[in-house]
């Protein structure tokens, strides 16, 4: 090993055991949040398909001559798109590099958003929903990517302060980023029980959101007939959104281990909503419709904390990716499944997509269940092995055992690495 790469680890060795009593700390950790939060909301921005639902509340139906059905079709080649391209975008972010890949990515989406107002009928609109699914299919995935690496590799960081980010991985123990893709590694992770329950309870979780995100304006017409007043309607609907995802985090972050707690509890309120929304007369109880479906969206915080479970429990860089990869994966099937779900002959009360929305947060709380005994089983199962790796490890250098630490093992390869639940 290089002297060089040895002074690095001893530095980055010496921040793990000294990071928190830095006076410097509290600088860098902001300077962390800000370029992670910037990142992301400027992602975030234009995410998704939200422009349809709108578009539906003003005479889309008519403008373009399309029905209800083939309506629902425009979010689904939007996740096809999406579900087809994700991959090979992060195969290539891998080889070459993620900023540059997303930036790419970005500019093209916004493109072909500007291109769809040109789009007058069925086709031209259904060729820039696919477009839109393809190029934003690894913005989500990246900047998951992106805040998981701490990113490390920013110029805005000093060598020092790297050295303490590299520390903080060593107490992570999730790896570091790697342009080599692993094959082992994806094999492990296609293996791996808990990326089929995260896999599960994403599905479940986006069938819903496929349901509410692209329905949710269209409910609100039923009960109002003004487009104007539905959208003005539908705003505090976000703001509830933010009130979940905010509360959902602080208490997952404020909270030792209860992640796996928190993701069942918001999904709550999202029952009760349906109920009202389903079984409310859209007349005479208008308010209280509306206020179930501000309620609704409280599955969102259950979707945020499940998309940082591979960030925070997958080890090995290739891994993770695939890990993260088949998340989104879940999303994209599941938004598809949900968008059939609302008939267009069961409107304005859709009873058989409140019944879907409902059957899967049944299905997400055994899914967490089962996700939070799996975990739980890994961490005692290693508590239990730590007593005989102790003299092997007390044999190794300082410096051989950081090279372990930073390396790009898998969770499985490195028996010190705990997982979240």
């Amino acid at each position: 090993m290089s002297m060089r790469r040895r002074s690095f680890l001893r530095a980055s060795s010496s921040a793990t055991s000294c990071w928190t009593y830095s006076g410097d700390r509290l600088c860098w950790r902001r300077k962390i949040s800000a370029s992670a939060a910037a990142e992301s909301v400027g992602a975030a921005t234009g995410s998704l398909t939200a422009h349809s639902q709108y578009a539906a509340v003003f005479d889309l139906f008519t403008d373009a001559h399309i029905n209800g059905t083939q309506y629902s079709w425009f979010p689904s080649i939007f996740y096809l798109a999406y579900l087809l391209a994700e991959y090979p975008w992060s195969y290539l972010a891998q080889k070459t590099q993620l900023a540059k890949v997303a930036g790419v990515c970005i500019m093209m989406w916004g493109s072909v958003l500007m291109l769809t107002a040109a789009s007058h009928d069925f086709i031209g609109m259904t060729v820039c929903g696919f477009l839109l699914g393809v190029f934003e299919a690894p913005i989500t995935t990246f900047f998951v990517m992106i805040v998981a690496i701490c990113t490390i590799s920013a110029r805005r960081f000093s060598v020092d302060e790297k050295a303490a980010l590299i520390g903080r991985a060593r107490l992570a123990r999730t790896g570091v980023i790697s342009h080599k893709i692993r094959l082992y590694q994806i094999w492990e992770a296609l293996l791996d029980p808990q990326i089929h329950l995260l896999f599960l309870f994403m599905l479940l979780n986006a069938t819903i959101n496929g349901c509410v995100a692209n329905f949710g304006k269209l409910i609100i017409k039923g009960v109002v007939s003004d487009p104007f007043k539905t959208v003005l309607l539908g705003i505090p609907q976000g703001a509830f959104s933010v009130f979940w995802i905010l509360s959902g985090t602080f208490l997952a972050s404020r909270f030792k281990n209860v992640n796996t707690l928190v993701m069942p509890l918001y999904l709550v309120p999202t029952v009760v909503g349906v109920l009202m929304m389903w079984l409310m007369d859209r007349k005479a109880q208008a308010v209280g419709v509306l206020f179930g479906y501000y309620l609704c969206g409280s599955f969102v915080a259950s979707l945020v904390l499940c998309m940082q479970m591979p960030a925070m429990n997958i080890g090995g860089y290739t891994k993770r990716m695939t890990g993260t990869a088949a998340v989104f994966l879940a999303i994209c099937v599941g938004n598809i499944v949900g968008l059939h779900a609302f008939l267009d002959e069961e409107a304005p009360t859709y009873a058989t997509g409140c019944k879907v929305i409902l059957g899967c947060c049944a299905g997400q709380l055994v899914v967490a269940m089962m996700l939070r005994w799996l975990l739980i089983s890994r961490n005692k199962q290693r508590d239990a092995m730590a007593e005989d790796s102790v003299s092997a490890t007390a044999k190794m250098g300082e410096i051989d055992a950081a090279v372990v630490e930073v390396t790009d093992q898998t969770d499985f390869e490195n028996l010190k690495f705990r997982y979240v639940r």
